[in-house]
Order: C-alpha cells, then sequence, then structure tokens
C-alpha cells in the first residue's frame, strides 16, 4: 500500500507519506519541500501491518489531508544503516535504475529476515 497526503492551510504545508512492505510500514511526513522525517515500524504479519496503514491514512484524512498527486516518491528513496540509521540514496541514477535498485534490495532484506 502507498498513500501520499497533503496538508495546507494560511499557517501549515505540510506531507505525510506511508508505504507498506509485507509486514514494515514507512511513514515519512514533515513540511512540504523537505526531506521529511521517517519512522519505520514491524508487524507480526502483513494484515496487522495493512490495518495499521489505513488507520493512519484515515485519520489523516479527518484532519483535513487530502491526496498529494504531485508527491514524488521516486525522488525520497532511502535505505536504513544500523550506524548511521536512514541516509538518502545520492548515486546518480535515473529513477527506473534506483528503483530497480530499492526493490532488489527490499527483497534481498525480506529474505534475510526469513532466515533468522
Amino acid at each position: 500500500m502507498i498513500e501520499a497526503l497533503h496538508f495546507k492551510d494560511e499557517k501549515t504545508d505540510k506531507f505525510w507519506f506511508v508505504e507498506t512492505l509485507v509486514c514494515e510500514m514507512m511513514v515519512n511526513y514533515w513540511k512540504t519541500g523537505t526531506t521529511g522525517k521517517y519512522e519505520i515500524k514491524e508487524f507480526d504479519n502483513n494484515q496487522d501491518c495493512e490495518k495499521e496503514a489505513l488507520k493512519l491514512i484515515n485519520s489523516k484524512k479527518k484532519k483535513g489531508y487530502e491526496e498529494f498527486v504531485e508527491f514524488d516518491r521516486n525522488n525520497r528513496y532511502y535505505f536504513d544503516d544500523e550506524e548511521h540509521g536512514l541516509n538518502r540514496l545520492i548515486w546518480n541514477w535515473d529513477k527506473e535504475e534506483a528503483t530497480y535498485y530499492i526493490e532488489t534490495m527490499r527483497k534481498d532484506l525480506i529474505k534475510y529476515k526469513e532466515n533468522f
């Protein structure tokens, strides 16, 4: 599940983005135009992960957030490093190459976690 939302009024202009992958939910949020903050949460199963994501999406929409069509998720790929935390991918790849690389890394991470 992937959802990008936007809230703007006379005082605030902010975004909220959620993406789920199997049993992990990643939320990226902050002021529009910034990298924002990231939170990653793990769940026992995919159903609980999707349920929590939907709950958060509905909560944001009740607060006035709307679909953020212009949100460019391909420009926001980060990786999580135990020593340094979340880091922006800075390679000079085009979006297709970066997307392929990230998806490959995610699949490998899932396989790695399943073995432990």
